[in-house]
Formats: structure tokens, sequence, C-alpha cells
């Protein structure tokens, strides 16, 4: 179970540093991947336009 929460954390690290390389989106939630699940609640405002 460990590599599977290492393998996971570093995925979320990922999206995490994607999504806020994007302008204008708010990522919600703490940004250490260790301290948060795998789910990554944000906003676009650019998408509602």
């Amino acid at each position: 179970m460990d590599r599977v929460k290492a393998w996971n954390t570093r995925l979320t690290a990922r999206a995490l540093d994607g999504l806020e390389a994007i302008g204008g989106i708010t990522v919600y939630g703490p940004r250490d991947p260790a301290r948060r699940t795998a789910l990554v609640a944000f906003t676009w405002p650019a998408a509602t336009r």
C-alpha cells in the first residue's frame, strides 16, 4: 500500500503543478499533495465565458 500511496501522491503533485501552470485557475485545498486526496477541486473562470 505504501507504493500505491506514493504513486497517488506523485500523480496529485503533477495534477496540481499542471493546473497551476494554466492562467486564471484557482485550485482549492492544501497545496502539499501529501496532505490531500487525489481529488483536485478548481475553478476556471474562462470556461464560463
